[in-house]
């Protein structure tokens, strides 16, 4: 025979300030910002100012070390995002080495010197603050 469980009698769950997830999708959020304010709301393919996205210049599948980098990601229409980088994925790559070798250098080398595995919630405590500095810097120098 089962017995209903008490309030007070049901073990206590230790319940985080922020789970990883959250952290992630927090970060991602403040990343795509700063993004926007960045790339001045254009798309950085066709100068377009309507359905912009982000898009990650390296991309990581499931590996967050870089999904939430602003250097990472740059702003596209959706024509651009989903027709052209999406069927054409080594196009960005070709492109960057023409115009900013030292850019896509700098993600490979930045992906590389982060090890691989879980990112313990220390890091993404410290990347969420440091996302939010950025981007109360980014915002003093667009409302200049």
């Amino acid at each position: 025979m089962k017995t209903a469980w008490n309030k007070e009698d049901r073990p206590k769950k230790k319940v985080e300030k922020f789970s990883n997830r959250r952290y992630d999708k927090n970060c991602l959020i403040i990343a795509k910002q700063i993004v926007h304010i960045r790339d001045k709301e254009t798309c950085q393919r066709c100068c377009k100012k309507e359905n912009l996205h982000c898009s990650h210049i390296l991309n990581d599948g499931k590996d967050t070390r870089m999904s939430v980098e602003p250097d990472n990601m740059k702003l596209l229409c959706i024509a651009c995002h989903l027709y052209r980088r999406h069927k054409e994925p080594t196009e960005t790559k070709d492109r960057m080495e023409v115009w900013r070798p030292w850019l896509l250098q700098s993600l490979r080398d930045q992906k590389n010197s982060n090890p691989k595995g879980s990112i313990s919630i220390a890091r993404r405590e410290n990347k969420y603050e440091e996302l939010k500095e950025k981007l109360k810097k980014y915002k003093e120098l667009d409302s200049l």
